[in-house]
């Protein structure tokens, strides 16, 4: 076998490996309700990373801080260069009347329009577990 059959083999495996776990979350969530929520609650964090490459190696700096210390953040590391993400994670009021619960979920900005209080979106909601929720039409993307 050549160097580029192997290649294309494992490729091949990795490929059918990721294709597995996104069906089987798939087939496992299919029977989750879909279940409207509101947003009660946004908090934004800063994700901060640092790349610099050397000849041999590359060295990664993270952090994760409060988007208002970013400035002070990038001044007191002032020997390496940022880029700044910013993860928006809300607290959801899943369900209707009596039966609501309260849960947490990672958002998403929606266009340029970051999540905001009272937003209302769909979830499809573990049944075993009613505060395990995720966005409707988005299972199989966690293992991607």
């Amino acid at each position: 076998m050549t160097v580029s059959k192997i290649k294309l083999t494992m490729i091949g495996g990795f490929c059918l490996l990721v294709a597995f776990f996104c069906a089987r979350d798939i087939i496992a969530k299919s029977g989750w309700p879909q279940v409207p929520a509101e947003i009660t609650a946004v908090t934004v964090e800063c994700l901060m990373e640092s790349t610099q490459h050397r000849i041999v190696y590359k060295t990664v700096s993270s952090a994760s801080i409060p988007c208002e210390l970013v400035e002070a953040f990038k001044s007191v590391h002032a020997d390496k260069e940022w880029t700044v993400k910013q993860k928006f994670t809300g607290t959801l009021r899943v369900g209707a009347g009596a039966d609501a619960v309260e849960a947490t979920m990672d958002l998403n900005k929606s266009g340029g329009r970051e999540p905001q209080v009272g937003d209302k979106l769909v979830v499809v909601q573990n049944p075993a577990k009613a505060t395990q929720v995720e966005r409707a039409g988005m299972t199989g993307t966690r293992v991607m």
